[in-house]
């Protein structure tokens, strides 16, 4: 959004890697960048995921690289629906994994 971030870091030894999968306008990402982008942090050892994005449908290509990311231990988060102002949408297809916070 061309903010920036602010955060409080007690330590300072925290490291934020972004991953993005999507167009400027918001849109555009497919399941296979979405498996590619959790892939690559597990690669990168990250600690947290934070997928703030989901979709109605089930694929077990997402699936398959969250189950990746668990027995990584990594921790992930996901967003779980957003209400719009044409009503509530469904829960998202990433919150429904047990696995995922």
């Amino acid at each position: 959004n061309g903010k920036g971030a602010m955060g409080i870091i007690s330590d300072g030894n925290i490291c934020l890697l972004i991953g993005r999968i999507f167009n400027d306008a918001g849109t555009g990402a497919s399941y296979t960048a979405v498996s590619a982008a959790i892939e690559w942090a597990i690669q990168q050892n990250v600690k947290v995921i934070n997928m703030s994005f989901g979709t109605p449908e089930t694929t077990s290509l997402i699936k398959d690289a969250v189950a990746q990311a668990v027995s990584s231990g990594v921790i992930l988060v996901a967003s779980s629906g957003y209400v719009t102002a044409v009503g509530e949408l469904p829960i998202l297809f990433s919150y429904k994994l047990h696995s995922i916070s």
